[in-house]
């Protein structure tokens, strides 16, 4: 089978959506399939081995750049051959279209709550506009064989924005390398500590994400201290938070100033061993403000660090709270998130130590992930040839 990927960076270190992109390629690759990547950009390591098909997101078109790329993207998946497409961004091209990304209306829900204040933003808002109208223009008509949401919520949305029906939407949660993340021994967790220089003894709330404003640094960081003052005073001395990723490093900046009264926050680049950051971690804090999948909830789950998460985050449907970690009703509750953070480290030498968290956190292989979607993928190819013949 000759497959198609659609996505604008193929570069496993740009963020999750792009992670998943190589590494599914390399799933079809190994599986005897031949790939064709058409993209933006590309890192050499990544694409070795596969068809690169370059078609340019042209940014200096501004608010139309969306359109264009989704426009020629079509055009490059119609020209390539493939018995199949699966689109992994906005794309008038494929056959299926997985939706990883955050929907233009649902980051505007959750920018501008405000109903008063969204319509006057969006009488300026050119780029959000646009964006607003491919999407109605991709998802409001029957042009995929199915799309496939990375989790319920998405699925609902997709829903709620467009009218979609179970037929056309199906949930595919995301899959876990379990070889790579996995609960590590004592031995394991302290050699993490030292090498993120933090004290062997040391219990750790980790910060992780590509985008510091949207997956919530700043409302982690108010959970953290307002964790510490309450925390017993042999139990304050030991806490620590680490963030990891990029994003608004002015917002990382002031973060680390307004804790560094109690010495204990690192804010560190994004890192291809971010297993290790689980390893060394005692719970993850993301209180996202709109998050579609958040890889990084499964992985830490199948690392057996349990998880704070807001109820805007899809992979809250993972935590089974009191067992794995809790879901915030509020994700800008300093008391809320600070008692879940003290309540899960207080807990991790008995119920929700790392075994019993990855036990009930129902999490899928990436292998059988891919396998599902290779399936669905086999499947489209072959309506599609019946169709053609």
């Amino acid at each position: 089978m000759h497959v198609a990927l659609i996505r604008e960076w193929f570069d496993r270190m740009h963020g999750g959506a792009e992670r998943y992109a190589v590494a599914l390629a390399e799933h079809l690759r190994a599986r005897g399939h031949r790939v064709t990547v058409i993209c933006d950009r590309w890192v050499e390591e990544d694409a070795r081995g596969f068809e690169m098909l370059r078609v340019p997101f042209r940014r200096y078109l501004g608010p139309f750049a969306y359109e264009r790329f989704a426009v020629e993207t079509g055009t490059a998946a119609e020209r390539c051959g493939a018995d199949v497409t699966l689109a992994l961004a906005r794309s008038f091209g494929g056959d299926v279209c997985r939706v990883g990304d955050l929907l233009q209306q649902s980051w505007i829900e959750a920018n501008w709550p405000d109903e008063h204040k969204r319509r006057s933003k969006l009488r300026w808002a050119w780029r959000v506009r646009r964006r607003l109208k491919l999407e109605q223009s991709i998802f409001s008509r029957p042009r995929y064989h199915r799309i496939v949401a990375i989790s319920r919520m998405v699925q609902e949305q997709l829903f709620r924005h467009f009218n979609l029906t179970p037929a056309q939407v199906c949930v595919m949660h995301n899959g876990v390398d379990f070889g790579r993340f996995a609960p590590p021994d004592s031995a394991r967790a302290a050699a993490c500590r030292r090498a993120l220089g933090l004290p062997e003894d040391a219990l750790v709330a980790l910060f992780v994400g590509m985008d510091f404003r949207r997956k919530g640094l700043g409302a982690a960081a108010a959970g953290f201290v307002h964790a510490s003052r309450l925390a017993a005073p042999e139990i304050r001395k030991r806490l620590h938070l680490v963030a990891v990723g990029r994003g608004d490093e002015q917002l990382a900046l002031r973060v680390s100033r307004e804790l560094e009264y109690l010495g204990r926050v690192k804010v560190l680049p994004r890192t291809p061993r971010i297993e290790d950051c689980f390893s060394a971690a005692d719970v993850l804090v993301h209180p996202s403000k709109a998050d579609p999948g958040a890889n990084v909830v499964l992985e830490a789950l199948a690392c057996g660090v349990p998880a704070v998460v807001s109820r805007y985050t899809g992979n809250a449907d993972f935590i089974e709270p009191g067992q794995n970690g809790f879901v915030l009703r509020e994700r800008q509750d300093t008391v809320e998130t600070g008692e879940a953070i003290l309540r899960l480290v207080n807990g991790r030498a008995g119920e929700f130590e790392a075994g019993r968290v990855r036990a009930c956190s129902r999490l899928l292989s990436h292998v059988e992930h891919f396998q599902a979607m290779e399936a669905l993928l086999l499947e489209t190819a072959q309506a599609r040839a019946s169709v053609a013949s």
